[in-house]
């Protein structure tokens, strides 16, 4: 949906008759006065303002929609199947800082505009799928301007939460809520949005985002923005944890970002989709590579981007992927290591001992990071333990101690656990090594 703008109210002025004059007869008699002009009707009353905007995670449509400001409710609305909403009328005389709040109710839904799928309420929704919104989503704005717009989003809610962790709605703590939360997405993707704009506006909740799957043709005048905003947005979407509903997750997400907007490099816990500079990223450049692999979609969104295009958005979120502080488990190539384990192996331990570095070379210790494991296929039965250890100084080690036991009951085959070893002070990025298990017993 690309807004227009609001036409113009005619004020329509009666026009005066002119008088007509008599001529007078003779002899000292005059002709009598012209009536006087019709007064002119009194002016229309005055129009009040108007806000439009769009709702998107994809498009949220048949949600409630409510502006209010210091005073209490000023309007209200619905989002269209488009996401869109307005113009809400509320008073001219209002100047003052407005919240808009987008409400879910039994028939609204929304979109899933994320390439990969979008995880709800214990299943994965696949693209372009419809889900209900159960949800609440809100926008501020520092000021009640007339013909004005604003998108409802992740983004903005971040901003809206931030306004009331600093003290509620006022034009002040607007300001300050979106200085934070501009910081923070410029710590996450600032290099990429600096290929395009010379960083996020003040007010960037008045870019009007997109509905990926209904772009339109280029024209508008912060295409760019527009477009990277949108895909980030819907990329953040598929942060979800599957176990939440719609409106569990963005609470959840909203909260925390709000609480703490300087958010760490990377998650210092287990869960690699709590708020930080490292799952932001690389939520972007998975929804970026997606979308460049789907050939009509790159179209459109090259022409949107263009002089540059998406394949650059995806190179240039790569990159600063890659220089971000980082773990590397095992050698810098390593994606993956492989175990056998046959008749000779039966009653006694087997180990395997992959090396961790960091690439800036600061030493690391067992100490500073801890482990997550995930026993995949084709069974979940835990068939080792995986811990750090320490051969030395400055030999930091990842160590893979079969269970010989266990293994012993598993059939023959391949067997993987992805091992992943995360910062518990969130300062390097998360690194993985699959590690195959090929069982070969006789008589299995």
């Amino acid at each position: 949906m690309r807004r227009g703008f609001r036409t113009f109210r005619l004020v329509v002025t009666s026009a005066l008759f002119l008088a007509l004059s008599a001529c007078g007869g003779g002899g000292g008699g005059g002709g009598s006065a012209s009536p006087p002009p019709a007064p002119p009707p009194p002016p229309p009353p005055p129009a009040g303002k108007t806000l439009s905007g769009v709702v998107m995670l994809g498009p949220v449509s048949g949600a409630d929609v409510e502006i209010s400001g210091t005073g209490g409710v000023l309007g209200a609305g619905t989002t269209g199947a488009d996401g869109s909403f307005g113009p809400i009328e509320y008073s001219l005389s209002y100047d003052g800082p407005l919240r808009v709040t987008v409400t879910g109710n039994p028939t609204s839904q929304w979109v899933c505009d994320f390439r990969l799928g979008c995880d709800v309420s214990g299943a994965t929704a696949p693209y372009g799928a419809s889900i209900p919104f159960d949800g609440e989503l809100e926008a501020v704005l520092p000021a009640a301007v007339d013909e004005d717009f604003v998108s409802v989003s992740m983004l903005s809610s971040f901003v809206a939460e931030r306004m009331d962790v600093l003290g509620g709605l006022s034009t002040a703590n607007i300001d300050l809520a979106d200085n934070d939360i501009r910081q923070m997405i410029d710590s996450a993707i600032g290099d990429v949005l600096d290929d395009y704009t010379a960083g996020l506006p003040f007010d960037f909740s008045r870019v009007e985002l997109f509905d990926l799957e209904n772009l339109p043709a280029r024209g508008g005048p912060n295409d760019s923005l527009s477009i990277l905003l949108s895909l980030f947005n819907s990329a953040i979407m598929g942060m979800s944890d599957e176990s939440d509903t719609t409106g569990q997750f963005i609470d959840s997400l909203s909260n925390k970002v709000a609480t703490q907007p300087m958010i760490p490099l990377a998650s210092p816990t287990e869960s690699f989709f709590e708020p930080s500079q490292e799952s932001f990223l690389l939520s972007l450049l998975v929804q970026a590579s997606e979308t460049n692999s789907d050939t009509a979609a790159a179209v459109q969104v090259d022409a949107l981007l263009a002089p540059l295009s998406l394949l650059d958005v995806v190179t240039s979120a790569f990159n600063s992927y890659e220089a971000m502080p980082q773990f590397i488990v095992g050698d810098e190539s390593t994606f993956q290591v492989n175990i056998s384990f046959g008749d000779v192996d039966l009653g006694r331990p087997k180990n395997v001992a992959l090396p961790i570095r960091t690439n800036t070379g600061a030493p690391i210790e067992p100490i500073d990071f801890r482990i997550a494991t995930d026993f995949v296929e084709p069974t979940t039965v835990q068939w080792a333990d995986v811990t750090p250890g320490s051969f030395g100084l400055n030999d930091t080690r990842i160590v893979i101690q079969l269970d010989p036991d266990v293994v012993a009951t598993l059939p023959n085959g391949t067997h993987v656990v992805v091992i992943e070893a995360y910062s518990i002070f969130g300062t390097f990025r998360r690194d993985f090594v699959e590690a195959n298990l090929e069982v070969d017993l006789t008589g299995q």
